[in-house]
């Protein structure tokens, strides 16, 4: 059944989301093209952002006076450590992720105290087991099918209201993600078939092709003996179990190198580039999939960027869905807020990290504690809870009036 049969009473196609469909499908295609998801650099892109996503901390703050973290929200413990009872929060965000990249969509169910309407827990949905979204009187709910849940012994499809439903989202049509393997499709096939010719090309021992020519004339007794022959010879020339066996040529024909060059073709270029591709696509700097990070020089900044580019907006996608659909309105607007710890990203060596802190230290920006909090050091008790700043410095125009009230003073006493 299509996922949006029934929306509206209508059936409504979605350009591009023909994967999300058909997720659970792997293997090969029909006519033996290799499938987006099957490259190993879709997996990779889809493995960097989930890795990025999950290793940043989750945490709820407050704008009241000022941002602070609420660690006593009853969200907070729920949202950093531990979403349900079988996964923690790596594991359930990076899952999440794995999907929205694969599919354009992801999906957690939220459990409710059904006596308080308070959140007990989150638990992810495959993509798959959605079946279908319809609309009742203004209300959109996803139809999940839990018979296709291994770890649910429930017989029956069931619809979820959206309110109770987190749906993280690819750039789509507002109502659902668009794969990105969709776009991916004719640069993951150039990569696959061209990683599949470098495979055959190495099983054959790295050694270019060679020509057999045949002296035997056309019209011969022995024609159909030699064609034995000379399919025998293919074999033994062949694959990587005979490298370095010596081999003997048909009688009465004769072996000729056919002299080409694997560079030739610059299938190596075509693949980097092909790559990188795809690696943009996803909004990756290329470093990151070509393991050549050791010959960038600015690999700081470029991860800046990354965080800035990449990883941000991303993080903008789940704070939006778990702010509208886990925080009351009355904390919305008293200014309770879902974040992702984006600083973590940036790993600083211990020098740079301790003059950070101290620019902002110093200029009254952060308290001692909270520095000290950050260095993983043991707080200041009173004081370090206070936010300091230099005060000696003063305009020229207020310090000359100071100096020429001095001068008047100290005449005064002179006369």
């Amino acid at each position: 059944m299509g996922f949006l049969q029934n929306l509206s009473g209508r059936f409504l196609k979605i350009p591009g989301f023909s994967y999300f469909i058909s997720s659970n499908d792997f293997g090969a295609t029909p006519n033996g093209d290799v499938k987006p998801e099957q490259t190993s650099i879709i997996h990779l892109c889809c493995k960097i952002l989930s890795d990025n996503l999950s290793r940043m901390p989750v945490s709820i703050y407050s704008q009241k006076n000022g941002k602070e973290e609420q660690r006593n929200h009853y969200l907070y413990s729920l949202l950093r450590f531990q979403p349900n009872a079988i996964q923690n929060a790596q594991t359930f965000f990076s899952t999440l992720e794995y999907y929205r990249n694969k599919t354009g969509n992801a999906f957690a169910r939220i459990r409710r105290n059904k006596a308080t309407g308070r959140v007990t827990s989150l638990e992810i949905v495959p993509p798959e087991n959605i079946t279908k979204v319809t609309t009742n009187r203004g209300k959109l709910f996803y139809h999940v099918d839990y018979r296709l849940n291994d770890l649910s012994k429930s017989q029956r499809i069931e619809p979820v209201n959206a309110d109770d439903m987190l749906h993280f989202k690819a750039m789509g049509n507002g109502l659902v993600g668009f794969s990105p393997l969709e776009f991916a499709a004719n640069n993951a096939q150039v990569y696959g078939q061209g990683t599949e010719t470098v495979k055959h090309f190495y099983k054959n021992k790295a050694t270019p092709a060679v020509i057999v020519e045949s002296n035997v004339p056309s019209g011969a007794k022995n024609k159909e003996s030699l064609m034995e022959s000379q399919e025998s010879f293919s074999e033994s020339i062949g694959g990587s179990r005979n490298a370095g066996k010596a081999l003997f040529a048909p009688l009465g024909s004769t072996v000729k190198p056919f002299d080409t060059k694997f560079t030739d073709a610059q299938m190596l270029e075509i693949l980097k580039f092909t790559r990188d591709e795809i690696a943009n696509l996803y909004c990756i700097p290329s470093y990151m999939v070509s393991g050549e990070s050791d010959k960038i020089s600015d690999i700081e900044g470029q991860t800046r960027s990354f965080k800035t580019f990449s990883i941000a907006p991303i993080t903008h996608i789940y704070r939006a869905e778990m702010e509208s659909k886990l925080l009351l309105e009355s904390e919305r607007v008293a200014g309770v807020t879902i974040e992702f710890d984006l600083d973590s990203l940036v790993e600083m060596d211990i020098k740079t990290k301790v003059q950070a802190v101290k620019d902002q230290v110093v200029n009254g920006l952060m308290t001692h504690n909270e520095g000290i909090a950050k260095l993983g050091n043991k707080p200041i008790e009173g004081a370090g809870n206070l936010h300091y700043i230099q005060s000696q410095w003063v305009d020229l125009e207020t310090q000359k009036n100071v100096v020429e009230e001095n001068n008047k003073k100290n005449d005064t006493e002179k006369n």
